[in-house]
């Protein structure tokens, strides 16, 4: 087990998630709320995918199928040199190799403000390798 840098919890409208650092890699894990908001939303679009009639079904389900493991990969170990982090006040903007997380990550902007610093430490340190 890697040790862990900090937390940072993380609100958005899909529910609330936390944001670990170890050395190495940045995890999301969602809470229940948060994964159950996205796992309804991929259900909801494979049932319309199947509805879609001929080519615009078939292109529907590739796309639910794309989105379904872009989740997947949210929820996996990021290593830190391919993670982009940008802090907004509140806000924290997330990019995750070539996955963009969006900025609808709401956090406590003195706890974000510590995330940051202890982030791009552990970035640069990795860098310099």
């Amino acid at each position: 087990m890697v040790p862990e840098l900090h937390r940072l919890e993380a609100c958005s409208l899909k529910g609330k998630a936390t944001l670990v650092l170890t050395d190495t890699h940045l995890v999301l894990e969602p809470d229940a709320a948060f994964r159950a908001e996205v796992e309804g939303a991929l259900e909801k679009g494979r049932e319309g995918a199947e509805k879609a009639p001929g080519v615009i079904g078939w292109i529907a389900e590739k796309a639910v199928n794309l989105a379904s493991r872009a989740v997947e990969k949210y929820f996996q170990p990021h290593p830190l040199t391919e993670v982009e982090l940008l802090l907004k006040h509140d806000r924290v903007d997330i990019k995750l190799g070539r996955l963009n997380m969006g900025s609808d990550l709401k956090v406590d902007p003195t706890e974000a403000f510590i995330f940051d610093a202890k982030f791009r430490d552990a970035r640069e340190a990795l860098m310099k390798k």
